[in-house]
C-alpha cells in the first residue's frame, strides 16, 4: 500500500493566533506544512510542492538572474537584450508587478493541498472546525492543470472563482427573498 504524504502550502499575509491553531491541527494529523512567503508567490506551485520536474524560477527583479535566464552575457547582444527586457517588464506588469519591480501582494490566506485522499481531507476540515480555525475561503487542490501556474496565478484564479460564487449566491438569495416577500403579500391579501 502506498503511503500518502499530504502537504499543505500555506500563505498568510499576517501572522495570527489562528495560524497556530491551523498548524497545530496539521501537525497532529501528520500533514506536512510549507509556509509560502511573499517572495515565493511567483514560483510555480509544482516547485513549491517539491514535485519532480519543477525548478526554482529566477528572481524576476534581479539583473543577474535575467542575464542567466536569457543567456545574453555577450556585449554584442546588448540591443536584443534591451528589447527583451522591455517586453519582460510589460509581461511582469500584466502578471501583477507594478512600476519599479515591486511585486503584487496577496492580501488573503490561501491553502493549497497536495496528496490528500477524501478521508484525510474530511478529517482535516473537521479538525479545523473543532479547533475553531476560521474558514479560509481560498483553497485549492494541486492538479496536473494548476501545478505549472505560479502561486500568484493560482491565487488570482481562486479569487475570481470566489467572487463569481459569491455573486451567484447573492443573486440566489435575492430571488429567495423576493419570492418570500411575494408569498407574504399574497397571504396578507
Amino acid at each position: 500500500m502506498e503511503v500518502r504524504k499530504e502537504l499543505v502550502l500555506y500563505y498568510t499575509p499576517e501572522k495570527s493566533a489562528d495560524d497556530q491553531k491551523l498548524k497545530g491541527v496539521l501537525v497532529r494529523l501528520g500533514i506536512r506544512i510549507r509556509n509560502i512567503t511573499p517572495d515565493q508567490i511567483y514560483q510555480k506551485v509544482g516547485y513549491l510542492a517539491v514535485l519532480p520536474g519543477f525548478e526554482e524560477e529566477p528572481d524576476t527583479g534581479s539583473k543577474e538572474a535575467e542575464l542567466k535566464e536569457t543567456g545574453r552575457k555577450e556585449a554584442g547582444q546588448k540591443e536584443a537584450g534591451q528589447k527583451e527586457a522591455g517586453q519582460k517588464a510589460a509581461e511582469q506588469q500584466e502578471e501583477g508587478f507594478s512600476g519599479g519591480n515591486v511585486p503584487a501582494q496577496i492580501s488573503e490566506k490561501v491553502l493549497v493541498l497536495h496528496g490528500f485522499g477524501e478521508r484525510k481531507l474530511n478529517e482535516m476540515l473537521n479538525q479545523f472546525r473543532k479547533a475553531k480555525v476560521p474558514p479560509i475561503a481560498l483553497k485549492a487542490v494541486l492538479t496536473e492543470h494548476n501545478c505549472g501556474w505560479s502561486f500568484y496565478e493560482l491565487y488570482q484564479e481562486l479569487r475570481q472563482e470566489h467572487e463569481k460564487m459569491n455573486a451567484r449566491q447573492e443573486k440566489e438569495y435575492e430571488k429567495m427573498s423576493a419570492g418570500a416577500e411575494e408569498a407574504s403579500v399574497k397571504e396578507e391579501s
